[in-house]
Parts: structure tokens; C-alpha cells; sequence
């Protein structure tokens, strides 16, 4: 009996210990040169899943151990890493914005091009809210550049969707393609944040010209962030968010989530979710959303890009 009651003794003091270790960091990021917030920067904790963003006027809140580091980033700054013991004093982090040298554009005397997922018929509407997705949630779309187009400049992207409004924000991404086919370093040389639609049509339009986004003969992935600073929830029965299609017959689609291996990117199909590496094998490592033993149809977010020729 007296060992439980040790037991016991030591389970609870074990449990305040942990409490002791642990921090309650509420901040705010700001620009180092004009001391001006940071938007939906992102908050990461070295080594564990822990992330959030901060809000519109760059405050956040996050829970860390005492020995912990922590990295701020932000497209178009500098990422910088801190331990906890050097953050506790101070009320500010500040980013140094990181210059980027524009190349000189000549644009042929052509018409702009169009290329994605632009036809076809909306399947379904992803829900863009963190109350949905409570863990950092990305999906981006691969847009196709034919091998006739040796050199363009991204002028605008556009994003089908439903009822989409402020209450689930979203980061822009536009990445490279790596050697295994998906997305890889981020193109984008500033922060683009969407927080309502620009015009009272179906899709999304987002002008990035002034981003001078140069390719050469390779194609491209044009991706969105759910921001998890939005505590608002969704109201029930609501449904905004991207539109999505199932008919396409290949993955054109990834997605990543800290909810699935760490972050890593995978493929969603109508009954099951693909990790890259395993897309191309027979049906080897996978996860079931349900018992059906059959792939179905993979679900691709419906995205496209215009190009100009240079």
C-alpha cells in the first residue's frame, strides 16, 4: 500500500515538473527595418510538429519547454532561430526582409496563355477552416507547361471556388517541381495572403507579375495554406472553401498535413490517401479512409496559371 501512495506521490510531482518546464510565449513579429507587423508569419518549434501562424497584426501564442528553439519564418524574410531563454524578455521578434534582384523581362508580342485544371466540373468544395483542418493543412496543384513554351513569366493564378470569405484565410505557394514529379522550393519572393475575393465571380484571381516569376521549359505547382491563427468556427451546415474535382484520372493534386507522416506530401484518392514514392508501385503502403479495396478517383484541387512568352 505504501508504495502505491509512492507512486502515486511521484506521478504527481512528475506532473507539475512538466508544468514547470513549459513556457506560454505571446509575442508579436515584426519587420526589423520598419518595425511595421508581420502577418500570418509562421511559428515553428525545432525539432517537434508544433507550428502556428500569427495573426493579421502579427501577434501569436505558442506553448514550448524551456529548452526549446524556435524558428520564425516568412516568405520574403530571413528564417531566424531562437531559444526559448532568449525570447522569454523581450515582447518582439524581428525578421530581416531578404532582397531579391528582379531579372530584366522582354515579353514577345503573343497573347497570354492559360494552362491547369480549368474546365472541368466542380465534384465537391474542400471546408477552409482550422476547425476542419486543426493541424497545418497544404494542397497544391501541378500546372502542365508544354515543352513548346522554353521561357514565360507566371503573370496571374486562379482558384476555383465555392463560398469562400475571411474566416478561412489562405496562403499562397507557387513551387518548383522536384525529380520525383512533386512540389519543392517555394517561387514565390513575397508574402501573398488571401483573405477575400477579389471580384464576384467563381474563382479566386491572384495577380503575381510583380512577383517576376521566370521559367525556363519546366512546369509548376500552384499551392494554398490554411492559415491556424483563425479561431473562428465554422458555422454549422456552412460549406465554403476550394472546389475540387474527382474526373481527372491522374494525381495532379498533393497535399500535406501534420496529421500524416510529419508533414510530407501525399496523393488523396476517393478511398485512400498515397504517399509519392508509392504512387507508381502496386498498392504496397497506403492509408484506408475506408474499407473499399479499390483506388478510386484521385482529387485534384482546381487550379490554373497564366503565362506570358518571354
Amino acid at each position: 500500500m505504501k508504495l502505491k501512495y509512492i507512486l502515486i506521490i511521484i506521478l504527481i510531482m512528475t506532473h507539475f515538473k512538466g508544468y514547470e518546464q513549459q513556457v506560454s510565449l505571446k509575442k508579436g513579429l515584426y519587420d526589423l527595418k520598419n518595425r511595421e507587423s508581420i502577418a500570418y508569419g509562421t511559428i515553428q518549434i525545432i525539432g517537434t510538429k508544433k507550428i502556428t501562424d500569427c495573426d493579421q497584426n502579427g501577434h501569436f501564442e505558442i506553448l514550448a519547454e524551456k529548452t526549446d528553439s524556435i524558428m520564425f519564418s516568412c516568405i520574403g524574410y530571413a528564417t531566424l532561430i531562437m531559444p526559448i531563454s532568449q525570447i522569454i524578455n523581450v515582447d518582439s521578434i524581428f525578421l530581416k526582409e531578404t532582397f531579391f534582384e528582379l531579372e530584366n523581362v522582354v515579353v514577345r508580342n503573343s497573347s497570354s496563355l492559360l494552362f491547369g485544371i480549368i474546365n472541368e466540373k466542380q465534384q465537391r468544395s474542400h471546408v477552409g477552416s482550422n476547425t476542419e483542418q486543426p493541424d497545418r493543412y497544404e494542397m497544391t496543384t501541378l500546372i502542365d507547361i508544354p515543352f513548346s513554351v522554353k521561357a514565360f513569366r507566371i503573370s496571374k493564378v486562379f482558384i476555383k471556388e465555392k463560398y469562400f470569405n475571411n474566416y478561412a484565410p489562405f496562403q499562397l505557394h507557387i513551387y518548383s517541381v522536384n525529380a520525383q514529379g512533386f512540389p519543392d522550393s517555394e517561387l514565390l519572393k513575397n508574402q501573398i495572403i488571401v483573405t477575400s475575393k477579389n471580384n464576384n465571380e467563381d474563382r479566386i484571381e491572384i495577380d503575381v507579375k510583380n512577383q517576376n516569376i521566370i521559367l525556363e521549359g519546366v512546369s509548376f505547382f500552384v499551392g494554398i495554406q490554411w492559415m491556424t491563427c483563425n479561431k473562428e468556427p465554422l458555422a454549422k451546415g456552412m460549406d465554403y472553401g476550394i472546389a475540387e474535382t474527382l474526373k481527372l484520372d491522374k494525381p495532379l493534386t498533393y497535399r500535406r498535413s501534420l496529421l500524416l507522416e510529419n508533414y510530407r506530401w501525399f496523393v488523396e484518392y476517393e478511398k485512400c490517401i498515397v504517399f509519392p514514392e508509392t504512387i507508381n508501385e502496386a498498392k504496397k503502403t497506403f492509408f484506408w479512409k475506408n474499407q473499399n479495396t479499390s483506388y478510386g478517383h484521385p482529387i485534384n484541387m482546381i487550379a490554373s496559371a497564366e503565362i506570358q512568352k518571354l
